[in-house]
């Protein structure tokens, strides 16, 4: 693995297991707890992060995604969604990277497990990607298209730290 890509690993790494920390601390009824019906649970934050991150490792190893470029308007919208993600605070979800019936149904050591599984194939694919790869399409975002391997773990990093965030509040923090 490039020490370029070491480092956004690790980061992201650090960031999930000071989430989940946070998370594992609080009553096992706070998890599931929502402020109004619109807004989402702790556990489906959690949820929401498995699912996005179980999603940006299937887009990387299917094998005719790395041919492709980057799209042109994902180096500006990406700078532009890491700075300043409040800025996008209503960029609407895929249906396929929210379930609340899954996240009610699965317990936070099995979604901790599942994630765990998905970041180690993540550090393997990062590991055997060379420098050349870094302009080649990692992921797909709906919103700022085609994405290369930085772009895709600096997008992965603020997602994290914006639900983070929002945890946060959920637990009073």
């Amino acid at each position: 693995m490039t020490k370029e890509y070491e480092s956004y690993f690790e980061t992201l790494e650090r960031l999930r297991m000071d989430l989940l920390y946070t998370v594992s601390a609080l009553p096992p009824d706070a998890l599931m707890r929502s402020p109004d019906g619109d807004a989402w649970s702790v556990q489906q934050h959690v949820h929401h992060l498995l699912l996005s991150d179980e999603e940006v490792i299937r887009q990387a190893t299917r094998p005719s995604q790395s041919r492709k470029p980057r799209s042109p308007k994902s180096l500006w919208t990406v700078a532009l969604v890491c700075r300043a993600p409040h800025v996008f605070p209503n960029i609407p979800v895929p249906e396929d990277l929210v379930d609340p019936s899954e996240a009610g149904r699965l317990a936070l050591d099995e979604m901790t497990a599942r994630w765990d599984a998905t970041r180690a194939l993540l550090r393997h694919h990062l590991k055997h990607l060379t420098p050349y790869s870094r302009g080649l399409t990692m992921y797909h975002h709906p919103m700022t298209g085609r994405l290369d391997t930085i772009q895709t773990l600096r997008l992965m990093e603020a997602h994290t730290t914006h639900h983070f965030r929002k945890i946060q509040e959920l637990a009073g923090n």
